[in-house]
C-alpha cells in the first residue's frame, strides 16, 4: 500500500487501521514502511481517509511482493486455487471431495493472525519440524504448497525469506494412528497422564462409540487421542 503525499492532509486517520503498524508521519504526512507492510489493504478499505490519498502499491501483483497480497488480503483471489483466503474450500468441509479417508485425520495448521503477522522465515521452522517427523505432503491445492522448494527438508523458496505475511494455513492428512497419546502406562499411571492431557477427563457415557474417546494399540492398553479432548474437569 502507499500514501500519496501530494493528497495527503496528514490528519493521521489511517494509522490505527494498520495491523503492521506500518503508517507513520513523515514530514507531517503519513508514509507506509514497504517493509513491515502486509499489502492487507485494510488501510483502503476502511475508507477512513478524507481525501483518498491511499492506493495499492504499483508492484502488489508482482512476484515474490504478490505472497503478502494473496495471504494478507482476505478479498484478494489467489490465483491457484481461484477462490479468496489462505485455504482451500475443503478446509473445514469433507462432504465434497472426501479427501481425507476412514482411519486420516485432517489438520491445518496456521502459523500467525490477522493483526499479528509473521515472516516466512518462521514459517519454515514449521515445515522443517514437519519434514523431519515425515509429514512432507501438504494438499497439492493448498497455495502454500507452491510455497515449497523441497518437500523432503521442508525448505522453502529461498527468494521468499525476506517476504512477511498476516497469516499462513498448512493443511496436512495424517493417519490417526499418529495422533495417538501415550498410554497411562507409558507416562507413570493416571497423574502422569492427566498431566499429558491437560486437565482433560473423559467421563464414561452410555451408548457411545468408545473409539471417539480411546483407542487400544496392541498389547490392550488404552492410548487417550488428542483430537478428542474434552475440557471436563476430572475425578480427584
Amino acid at each position: 500500500m502507499l500514501i500519496r503525499k501530494d493528497i495527503c492532509v496528514g490528519c493521521g486517520r489511517c494509522h490505527p487501521y494498520c495491523p503492521a503498524e506500518a503508517i507513520s508521519f513523515e514530514e507531517l504526512k503519513s508514509a507506509v514502511d514497504q517493509e513491515k507492510c502486509y499489502e492487507c489493504g485494510t488501510c483502503l478499505r476502511s475508507q477512513i481517509c478524507p481525501v483518498e490519498a491511499i492506493e495499492e502499491s504499483p508492484n502488489v501483483y508482482e512476484y515474490p511482493r504478490a505472497l503478502r497480497k494473496y495471504f494478507s488480503d482476505p478479498n484478494a483471489t489467489n490465483a491457484l486455487t481461484g477462490i479468496a483466503g489462505r485455504v482451500t474450500e475443503e478446509s473445514k468441509t469433507n462432504d465434497v471431495t472426501n479427501r481425507v479417508g476412514p482411519g486420516q485425520v485432517g489438520i491445518a495448521i496456521e502459523v500467525g493472525r490477522p493483526t499479528i503477522g509473521m515472516d516466512l522465515t518462521d514459517v519454515q521452522k514449521i515445515t522443517r519440524a514437519m519434514a523431519k517427523a515425515g509429514i512432507t505432503a501438504i494438499e497439492p491445492e493448498n497455495p502454500f504448497n507452491d510455497l515449497i522448494q523441497d518437500h523432503k527438508t521442508g525448505d522453502l523458496k529461498p527468494e521468499l525469506m525476506s517476504e512477511r505475511v498476516l497469516s499462513a494455513i498448512m493443511e496436512i492428512k495424517v493417519e490417526r494412528s499418529q495422533l495417538l497419546y501415550p498410554s497411562y502406562a507409558e507416562r507413570g499411571g493416571q497423574r502422569s497422564a492427566k498431566r499429558l492431557l491437560r486437565g482433560c477427563h473423559y467421563p464414561p457415557r452410555t451408548g457411545v462409540d468408545d473409539s471417539r474417546r480411546s483407542a487400544s494399540d496392541h498389547s490392550g492398553r488404552r492410548i487417550y487421542l488428542a483430537s478428542q479432548c474434552q475440557k471436563q474437569p476430572g475425578p480427584g
